[in-house]
């Protein structure tokens, strides 16, 4: 009988080991072993890349190169006159109107680049005057000033972006209070008493947003903004007319 009890105190004292055992290796080894597996490496996921919206320096979405900007469907994508008028909407909730010239619309159209809810990216590329498409009004603005022309946004368009230069100076001189250049500038042009009606509006303070681009109300002043576009703006402050397209 005590050799019976013996053999089951041993069988006992094999089973404690084996439990130790396995609690130690659980514990501690098996745990060990699980924090050396390196984890997964993550398939790179390369993210496609957004079309490009072409602007030129002096454009006022120039001020978002690099950043993201919507084609939004209000205003409606409209060829009015000798313009496609397109709505852009910014980061900081500035509505930027853009009269295209109506060749250069459907140039875009074609290449999915002026597609409506579509995002793209703002990119500032250098661009030459003399490189440029033709526009629908160029012949009314090779006119200008010297007969009776009505104003329209594409002759706007073209008579600043083909003075690209003299507006820029005369932005740069508003904006850095330069009233003797301002002067100086508007009295260049009175051999043209119609361009330099435009430049007395554009030189008071305000009325340009960059050396490309005008307020709305100025385009209101102006009279360069059709009854289909003005149906559809409902905050004045915060629409931009934007001639700097590329």
């Amino acid at each position: 009988m005590d050799i019976d009890k013996k053999w089951i105190y041993v069988i006992l004292g094999i089973v404690a080991a084996a439990v130790i055992a396995w609690f130690i290796l659980t514990k501690f080894v098996f745990k060990q072993q699980a924090l050396q597996v390196p984890p997964p490496t993550p398939t790179p996921v390369s993210a496609p890349s957004l079309p490009t919206f072409t602007v030129q320096s002096g454009s006022y979405l120039a001020n978002f190169a690099g950043l993201t900007v919507t084609i939004v469907p209000s205003p409606p994508q409209l060829q009015i006159g000798d313009s496609w008028w397109v709505a852009v909407q910014t980061p900081n909730g500035i509505l930027v109107l853009i009269p295209f010239p109506i060749n250069v619309a459907q140039q875009k159209i074609s290449q999915g680049l002026l597609t409506p809810n579509s995002i793209y990216t703002v990119q500032v590329v250098p661009t030459s005057v003399s490189a440029e498409m033709k526009m629908e009004s160029t012949a009314y603005y090779a006119s200008y000033g010297t007969q009776t022309v009505t104003l329209t946004a594409g002759v706007l368009r073209d008579i600043i972006r083909g003075n690209k230069s003299l507006f820029t100076q005369l932005y740069q001189a508003v904006v850095s209070d330069n009233l003797p250049l301002v002067n100086q500038i508007i009295s260049s042009l009175a051999a043209n008493p119609q361009l330099q009606q435009i430049a007395k509006v554009l030189s008071i303070p305000g009325n340009m947003a960059a050396p490309l681009a005008i307020t709305y109300n100025t385009a209101m002043t102006l009279g360069i903004v059709p009854p289909q576009i003005q149906s559809y703006v409902t905050n004045p402050s915060a629409v931009i007319i934007d001639f700097g397209y590329a």
